[in-house]
Formats: C-alpha cells, sequence, structure tokens
C-alpha cells in the first residue's frame, strides 16, 4: 500500500500530445467501410493528462473512391487518458481516412467540435475565453450525392461569440464534419491561406523549422469532381533547417481544390496574463441614501448599467481597451458595524495585503467603496463578483494553462 502511495504521488501529467491515426485505412486487415459499417478504436495518450485535453483532428489523407459517399465520423469520448473515434458507412464507401490529431491541456485554446451536422445554417459559439481571438477551421469530413465543394469559414468573431457559416456550392452535401480552433494572438502563427488545385502534386513553400510548435496544415475548403473523387494525401517533410509539405493524388491523377492553411500551434506557451494593480480608492460615507439592494451589497462597474445585487457568484467582463476601470462596491451601514477592506496582490507565497477599516456609528446609511483597476497587459479581463449576507470579494479570473481564480479585494462586514 505505501508503495502504491508512493507512485502516485510522483506520478507527473502530461499537457500536450500528439499522434497520427491510420487505423480507418484499406491497409489494415478487416477495413472497407461501406454497408453499415462501423467500427470504433481507442487512441491512447502517452501518458495521462490531469484533466480531460481538448482533441483537435487534422486530415492528411482521404481516398473515399464512390462519387456518393454518406459516412460518419465522430470523436464519441475523451478522458485523461484517451479518446475514442468511430466511423460508420451507410453509402458508398470509404477505402481509408488519416488524422492528425493534438491533444492539450491548456484554457488558451478553445475547440468547438461539430460532427456528421446535417443542418448547414450560420452558428455562434460563446467564448469562454474572450482572448481566443486567433482561430482556424479544420474541414474533417465531408459526405455527398456527388461532386462536391463546401467551404467552412468564420464570418465574425468578438469577444463573447464567433459564427461560422457553411456555403455548399454545389448543392450535394449531406452531412459536414469540422473543428472550430481558437487561440491567443502568440499561441497560433499562420501562414497565407493557400488555394491550390492538384495536379499531380502541390508543394509548399519551405519554412523555418519550428521547435516547441505542432506544424500543421488544416482545410477549410475542399472541391472534387466526380471522375477524380476525393482521393490524395499530405506529406510532411523536413531537414535540419527546413519544414513543408506536399498533397499529392492517390492513383494517376487529381483534381481537386481546396483552401488551406499553414500553420503553427506552440504547445508550450510562456505568455501568461497577470492580474490587476490598485489604482486611486475612494471612500464615501452618505447619511441620506436611497439603499434600494436587499442584501448588504451592491456592485457596480462605471459605465456598465448592470448592478449586480444577488448573493452568489456574477460577472463583468471588461474590454481590452480599458486600460483601468472602476469598479463601485456599495454598502449598507448600521449601528456597531464595522467594515473592513483588505486588498490583495500576487499570488503564492508572495501575497501583500493591505487593510482599511470603517466603523459605523448610526449617522452613515451607506458607504461606498471606489477602486480603480489597472490594467498590467492589454487584454479582455473577466471580474468575479461573489456576494456573501457579510461579505463582498472581488476577483479576476485568468485563463493561463491552467484558470486561476484570483483574490483582488474583499470587504467584510462584521458587529462589534
Amino acid at each position: 500500500m505505501i508503495l502504491i502511495l508512493l507512485l502516485h504521488l510522483a506520478q507527473g501529467y502530461i499537457t500536450y500530445n500528439q499522434g497520427t491515426f491510420r487505423s480507418f485505412n484499406v491497409a489494415n486487415k478487416g477495413f472497407i467501410c461501406f454497408r453499415d459499417y462501423e467500427r470504433t478504436q481507442t487512441v491512447r495518450f502517452s501518458d495521462s493528462f490531469n484533466r480531460i485535453p481538448k482533441v483537435i483532428l487534422i486530415p492528411e489523407l482521404f481516398d473515399i473512391p464512390t462519387s456518393t459517399i454518406d459516412y460518419q465520423l465522430e470523436i464519441m469520448a475523451i478522458t485523461e487518458r484517451n479518446f475514442n473515434l468511430r466511423i460508420k458507412c451507410t453509402v458508398g464507401q470509404v477505402n481509408g481516412i488519416h488524422y492528425r490529431w493534438l491533444a492539450i491541456d491548456d484554457t488558451r485554446i478553445q475547440v468547438f467540435s461539430q460532427f456528421n451536422i446535417k443542418d448547414f445554417q450560420d452558428i455562434s459559439f460563446d467564448l469562454e475565453n474572450p482572448n481566443t481571438q486567433q482561430y482556424f477551421i479544420s474541414l474533417i469530413s465531408i459526405s455527398s450525392t456527388g461532386a462536391a465543394d463546401v467551404e467552412v469559414k468564420v464570418t465574425e468573431i468578438t469577444e463573447n461569440k464567433v459564427t461560422v457559416k457553411i456555403t455548399d456550392r454545389a448543392g450535394t452535401l449531406i452531412s459536414l464534419g469540422y473543428q472550430v480552433i481558437l487561440g491567443i494572438d502568440n499561441m497560433l502563427e499562420q501562414q497565407n491561406m493557400q488555394q491550390s488545385n492538384i495536379n499531380g502534386a502541390f508543394v509548399g513553400s519551405k519554412l523555418p523549422l519550428s521547435y516547441e510548435q505542432w506544424f500543421i496544415v488544416p482545410y477549410s475548403r475542399i472541391a472534387y469532381d466526380q471522375i477524380n473523387l476525393l482521393r490524395y494525401r499530405t506529406i510532411f517533410h523536413k531537414d535540419s533547417n527546413s519544414q513543408w509539405y506536399e498533397m499529392t493524388a492517390i492513383g494517376c491523377c487529381c483534381n481537386i481544390e481546396q483552401s488551406h492553411l499553414p500553420i503553427s500551434i506552440d504547445y508550450q506557451s510562456t505568455y501568461f496574463f497577470t492580474q490587476y494593480k490598485f489604482g486611486q480608492v475612494q471612500v464615501k460615507s452618505l447619511v441620506d441614501s436611497q439603499t434600494n439592494y436587499i442584501n448588504s451589497f451592491k456592485a457596480q462597474l462605471q459605465g456598465n448599467n448592470n448592478e449586480i445585487t444577488a448573493l452568489g457568484e456574477s460577472y463583468y467582463n471588461i474590454h481590452k481597451n480599458n486600460k483601468s476601470s472602476f469598479l463601485n462596491i456599495y454598502v449598507k451601514c448600521s449601528l456597531n458595524e464595522v467594515l473592513s477592506l483588505e486588498f490583495q496582490h500576487g499570488s503564492g507565497l508572495n501575497v501583500n495585503s493591505k487593510h482599511l477599516q470603517h466603523k459605523c456609528n448610526g449617522i452613515f446609511k451607506e458607504i461606498i467603496y471606489t477602486v480603480e483597476l489597472v490594467q498590467t497587459l492589454s487584454a479582455y479581463q473577466k471580474i468575479l463578483v461573489n456576494i456573501a449576507d457579510d461579505k463582498c470579494e472581488i476577483s479576476q479570473v485568468l485563463s493561463n494553462q491552467v484558470v486561476q481564480i484570483v483574490k483582488l479585494f474583499e470587504i467584510k462586514k462584521t458587529i462589534i
């Protein structure tokens, strides 16, 4: 028992992993996908993640020899140790599909997956981290009744949402699978979007060899006719200084148009969001006051009409252009009560605290604390307001490799 416990304590966790999935291919014994054939394969990570990671799929081979194809391809489940990939073919035939898979545990990356969708209307996704303003599309699977011309692109991105549009130019689309991957500015390094038409092979430009980065080539548009069909692959090359890729046909020829985006993902980013610093602090005592809130506290961000009065957690989102913001905390003040304001800055063993006190003597009905929050870097911010019966706590949400809740200040109410 002691040995098992020691091994558990010594166990580390991975934060990223990658591989190439080739199990769905005719080269593997027993795989030709048609007539309701179905297979689910478990893809194991090299070690365990501490939390369930995001999994990104990037196609590197399509070998579909039929003009009409209807198949389902999806990630069924993700755990800390593996994920399950499932395929089912109902119409036509799939000889093979290869995927580069990337797994990452980092809140500076967001992934929205849409597998096997049949509704091609515009759709919007809510952003958990408003700083994930860089993005790309990975077109994962296409089912159609013949020649196809399909494109998926982002039409709008704000600090709150990202909107995606599907264009079916040939009008043959049956179903579609894609992912939207978003990251902060310095995590996704994009080259120019490439428009290619494979006749023999398309060879990309040589790029500097990158370290601690994934080099991938996702597709956002694929078009093919009923003669050459969807049969091609992407091959990656590198030497001591450079990396590049080529797209080549499976068979003698291929007439496939694509939009693809060479991109590098920094999977060990050293960029960190940092907490606010405090500017000026004002305390105002009111004798004649309209305390129109039920509980002891009310919060309001200056310039924002949303007043927070309910018990529990609420949030304010602050635009990155606001170099400083003023937060007002209103407190009901009764006889024999003491209000304590405590500021905190830093984390771990490096927390600096400062205290202020204000005694209620029965004259003042309300105390208003106005605290200036000053940005330490230009970024969208999220402020957490947590109101209880006897205190109001203000924290900041920092989405780094893991989400951090950093306490900024709190106001406590005690009775003498």
